[in-house]
This record gives C-alpha cells, sequence and structure tokens, in this order.
C-alpha cells in the first residue's frame, strides 16, 4: 500500500513539473513572438505612415508623373487634335513674323545698320512668308507624324514633365527605403504583403500559446480536486499553482494589452484615363504592455507621469507578487506567521489594482474604439471624384487574455487558502507526514 501510495505521489509530483515547465516554454516563446510581432508592425508603421503617403509632396509627384508619362505614350493626333495644333502652330509663326517685322522697320541710328536693315526689308517680303504659313504648317505636321520624331517628342516631353515634378528624397523617405530592403523585396506593394504574412503567422502561434498557458493555468487550479481528496499535497500544489501564477504575471505584463489602429484604408482620385491611389495609410499606431506603459510614464521625465507610474507598478505587480509569496510563507509558518504575512496573504486583495487594471484596459479598449470610429466616419467620403475609406484596427491583444486569467487564478488560489485554513487539511497532512516518519523510524533495521 504504502508503495503504491510513493508511486502515485511520484506521478503527481511529475505531473505538477510537466505542468509547470511547459508553461515556462510557452510562455517564453509567446515573449518572442510577441517582440518579433512588435518589429514586424512597427516597420510597417514606419514604412505606411500617412506623414510617407498621402502627405508626402514625393509620393504625389511620382504617381502624377506616372500617370503623365502614360498619357504621352498613348498619346496620338486625332483630326481634331490636328486641327488645333495646326491653328496654334499658324498662330505662332504669324507671331514670329510679326516681331521679324517690328525688328526691320526699327529706326536705327548707326549709318551702316540703317543700309543693312533697308536691304534687308528690300530683300524679304514678309507678306509672301505670312501667305505662305498653312504650308509651313503642313510641313510641320507632317514631320511630327512620323514615327521617328513622334517618338523624340514623346521622350522631349517626358523629360520636361519629370524635370517639373522632380522632388528631392528626404530623409524619412531613405529611411523607409532601408526597412523594405531589410525584408528582401524592392517595393512598398511586396512589403507589405511580406510584412502582413510573417505577422499573420506569429500571431498564430501567440494566440495559441496564449490559450495554452491559460489552459495550463485551469488543470493547475483543476489538480486540487485530486489534491483535496487524496488530503496530500496540499502545500506542493499550492506552491506549484503560485510558481505558474508567477509565469503568467511576468508574460501577461510584457505581452501587448491593447493595440490603437486608425488608417485608411484606400484613397482613390481619378486624373485623366488614370487614379492616384493611396491605400493603408496609417493615421496612428500603438501597442504597449503594462510594462511598457510602466517603463514609459518613469522615464518621460514628468513628476506627474513618475508617479503614476509608481503607483502602477506598486498596485498591479509588487502587490499581487507579495500576495502570493505571503500566501506560500503563511503555509510553511501558519502559527508562527506574523499579523504583516497574514494581512498580506488574506486581505491585502481590496490593496491590489490587478483586478481593477483588467477593467481600466477594457474601458480604454471601448472608449478608443467609439472615439476612432466617430472620429474616422468623418473622414469617410465617397463622391463623383473622389472615394476615401477609412478603418479602425483597434483591438485587445492576447496579453490581456493572459492578465485576467493571472487575475482570476489569484482569486481562486486566495479562497483555496482560506479553504484548506479554515478546515484545518494543513494540519491533517502534516500529522500524516509526521506519523510515516515515525513508522519509517520504527520498522528501520538496527544497523551496528
Amino acid at each position: 500500500m504504502r508503495q503504491k501510495n510513493k508511486i502515485r505521489g511520484i506521478s503527481y509530483i511529475l505531473f505538477l513539473n510537466i505542468v509547470l515547465v511547459a508553461g515556462l516554454i510557452i510562455g517564453f516563446n509567446a515573449l518572442k513572438d510577441a517582440q518579433k510581432i512588435n518589429q514586424i508592425k512597427n516597420d510597417y508603421f514606419s514604412a505606411n505612415q500617412i506623414s510617407l503617403g498621402l502627405l508626402d509632396p514625393l509620393n504625389w509627384s511620382n504617381q502624377v508623373n506616372t500617370i503623365l508619362q502614360m498619357e504621352v505614350d498613348s498619346f496620338s493626333l486625332s483630326a481634331k487634335n490636328e486641327k488645333i495644333l495646326e491653328q496654334e502652330i499658324q498662330n505662332v509663326m504669324h507671331r514670329v513674323f510679326d516681331e521679324i517685322e517690328i525688328v526691320l522697320n526699327e529706326e536705327q541710328d548707326q549709318v551702316k545698320d540703317k543700309i543693312k536693315f533697308g536691304l534687308l526689308r528690300g530683300a524679304i517680303d514678309l507678306g509672301k512668308f505670312k501667305e505662305r504659313i498653312p504650308q509651313f504648317s503642313d510641313a510641320i505636321l507632317d514631320e511630327i507624324e512620323k514615327a521617328s520624331n513622334k517618338d523624340e517628342v514623346k521622350e522631349v516631353l517626358k523629360q520636361s514633365v519629370t524635370k517639373a515634378l522632380k522632388i528631392e528624397e528626404n530623409q524619412a523617405q531613405t529611411m523607409r527605403d532601408s526597412i523594405i530592403t531589410q525584408y528582401g523585396v524592392d517595393s512598398l506593394t511586396s512589403f507589405n504583403t511580406v510584412a502582413s504574412e510573417q505577422a499573420s503567422v506569429l500571431e498564430l502561434d501567440q494566440r495559441n500559446r496564449s490559450w495554452a498557458l491559460i489552459s495550463l493555468m485551469i488543470i493547475m487550479l483543476l489538480t486540487w480536486f485530486i489534491s483535496i481528496r487524496m488530503k496530500d499535497f496540499l502545500i506542493l500544489t499550492f506552491i506549484y499553482c503560485v510558481l505558474l501564477a508567477f509565469v503568467n504575471l511576468v508574460i501577461a505584463i510584457n505581452l501587448p494589452m491593447i493595440e490603437i489602429d486608425a488608417r485608411i484604408d484606400q484613397l482613390d482620385i481619378p486624373i485623366l484615363s488614370s487614379n492616384i491611389l493611396f491605400s493603408d495609410q496609417i493615421i496612428f499606431y500603438q501597442s504597449k504592455s503594462i510594462f511598457d506603459v510602466i517603463s514609459l510614464m518613469m522615464t518621460k521625465g514628468k513628476l506627474d507621469a513618475v508617479f503614476v507610474g509608481v503607483l502602477l507598478f506598486i498596485f498591479s505587480v509588487i502587490f499581487p507578487v507579495f500576495k502570493l509569496i505571503s500566501s506560500i510563507i503563511y503555509l510553511f509558518m501558519k502559527y508562527k506567521a506574523g499579523k504583516i504575512v497574514k494581512y498580506i496573504a488574506f486581505k491585502s486583495g481590496k490593496w491590489s489594482m490587478a483586478d481593477v487594471m483588467v477593467i481600466a484596459i477594457f474601458m480604454a479598449f471601448v472608449g478608443f474604439q467609439g472615439i476612432l470610429d466617430a472620429q474616422l466616419a468623418d473622414l469617410e467620403m465617397s463622391a463623383e471624384k473622389i472615394n476615401l475609406l477609412s478603418t479602425n484596427r483597434t483591438n485587445l491583444q492576447y496579453g490581456y487574455l493572459v492578465f485576467v486569467a493571472f487575475v482570476l487564478s489569484n482569486l481562486v488560489l486566495s479562497e483555496i487558502l482560506k479553504y484548506i485554513t479554515k478546515k484545518n487539511l494543513l494540519a491533517n497532512e502534516l500529522n500524516d507526514t509526521t506519523n510515516d516518519i515515525a513508522t519509517d523510524q520504527k520498522i528501520k533495521p538496527i544497523t551496528h
């Protein structure tokens, strides 16, 4: 019987170790994934922020230049266009001959100039030239219509358009290009595709790991039904539950809690036969964990921000940790534990803001969601010439769920501690252990 109980005890301890180690491994990988996701999304924001797209003159210049280049390439003279161009050429030539006539008829001061310009007036009959202007314009049009000349004219036009619209690349554009290059692609569109795919895969893994952590905490708490029925390993089970709660707390405060993402999905402006198109224009993006918020407040430099950061750290992290540690101390020193340990173990819950933090984050999420929805709705328009679609992608992250799991498990552990203390189960376990030791001493063979 004792051998059977020993095997059962070893199996139970092995099971508790497996759950704890699994929690550590899963939590560590979840933090690694969170860092990778954060890096990818920050790169995505840097490359797609509205200041480098919709509000950037270089982007407008490039798109307008591309459209005009296409228009020049596809340009061909229709019968109507030929008449307009012919008339314009004739008007220009009339102005040229008028200017020549004015110059020839100007009064000259020097004798040699009077003779020179007199000979020119006698030799050149501008009236006859003006009569032949239609023939000149037809000849010019014939030359323009030749394939080789047409290509040259188009090339000159394209170079002129490019030169007129040229804007120097700024430092932010250079930074975006370096980000795109890091992902092994050469265009913003390809970068957006690659970054979105990588982030989606990592987010799926993080979701699975977060739910796995929560499941392990539930499994660990369910072991109490076995432990209480066996009336063994109560202290050991409680210690393992506390250790796993520590793991959940560390993971929860380092995983992102809430993600705020406001963007213009698409802005479409028709121009000539094409469209100026802007997509994924990110107006605002932030993704913060509790630890990020505390660090941000403490390093901001303002006294009020530092004060709030310290309070947040004390009441949301330190107090829950002290409560768990005090619970373990109380288990081992039930009758010798001081008033402070007993107070922290049983009555410090009202000083802990962990549960308040859960509600505050959720309320912040609801508030941001409503504000951004309202503001982005005002941006949206759908007119004959402009189509603008905005999107609010604010959402709670899996760090929030893990933190909720920690808060709930902490409450459950408090109730378990009260229950086993009230039922005096710890004394029974200690008595059983003492009896086993006494029995072992009685049956222990005498050796010389």
